[in-house]
């Protein structure tokens, strides 16, 4: 399956089964109900603004993705993803208490 490049503005994500899908260039930007979406790869999304509270991270895939003004403030299990970046990411809030940080670019 692929969504590559798609926007995703005013697209309710509700029970939508997003694995195994190509996101790369995906616009998440004004997605709705992301928190209910099925996901595991998110390699090279833009995430751009995309809020991530109440959204499940375990297992998800966020390498090469842009980050700038996402909030990941309330999200769970984002020791359980697989980072390679936070670049421009909100951090605010974030308990990166369990989360492994080594090699992870935090420019």
């Amino acid at each position: 399956d692929n969504l590559r490049g798609v926007e995703l503005l005013g697209v309710d994500l509700s029970r939508v089964d997003l694995r195994q899908v190509d996101l790369t260039g995906t616009d998440f930007r004004g997605a709705v109900n992301l928190p209910e979406a099925i996901l595991d790869n998110l390699r090279g999304a833009i995430l751009d603004g995309t809020d991530f509270s109440g959204v499940d991270l375990a297992g998800v895939n966020f390498d090469g993705v842009a980050w700038k003004g996402c909030s990941l403030a309330g999200c769970k299990n984002l020791a359980k993803a697989k980072i390679d970046n936070f670049r421009g990411a909100n951090l605010a809030g974030v308990d990166l208490n369990e989360v492994d940080l080594d090699g992870v670019d935090l420019t």
